[in-house]
């Protein structure tokens, strides 16, 4: 109750005393005036060339390129808010698995459930038949996707 309303006068008292402490500092600080002058410069250069390069970077794909055109490969073949059965080698690709996650809703499950509209697989690990689903043209370099046939 009392510490509260105290505390004005508490950092008053602490001040006094840092104060003799702190003026040969302050002092060396007027020295290096010119330092700091270049240190503030330098620091609004630095912020303005941040701010250019990201409005000038914006919307550009910096990594994973080639991840990111399979993602959108496989989401214009399918729509949004899919699931998807994978082997589990596709599955353990978290980037892929994420970014298809993060830009459409379409979520990878790496069981062996059978029930699934979509499968996907590696082009060099598909399986010879898949009794059941018909090839989809997925546009993706690396996967072919398969939809299941409804009688």
């Amino acid at each position: 109750v009392y510490f509260v309303p105290a505390m004005p006068f508490i950092g008053l008292a602490f001040a006094t005393f840092l104060i003799y402490r702190l003026a040969p500092l302050f002092e060396k600080i007027n020295e290096l005036n010119k330092v700091f002058i270049a240190i503030k410069y330098a620091t609004f250069i630095c912020f303005a060339a941040i701010i250019f390069l990201s409005v000038y970077l914006f919307g550009r794909i910096g990594r994973d390129l080639e991840i990111i055109k399979n993602v959108e490969a496989i989401a214009s073949s399918i729509g949004e808010n899919q699931t998807i059965n994978v082997p589990f080698e596709i599955y353990n690709k978290w980037n892929f698995q994420f970014y298809l996650l993060r830009y459409h809703n379409i979520m990878l499950d790496g069981s062996k459930n059978e029930n699934t509209i979509y499968k996907m697989f590696e082009k060099e690990k598909t399986p010879k038949t898949l009794i059941g689903y018909k090839k989809m043209n997925s546009g993706s370099e690396d996967y072919l996707l398969y939809r299941k046939i409804f009688n």
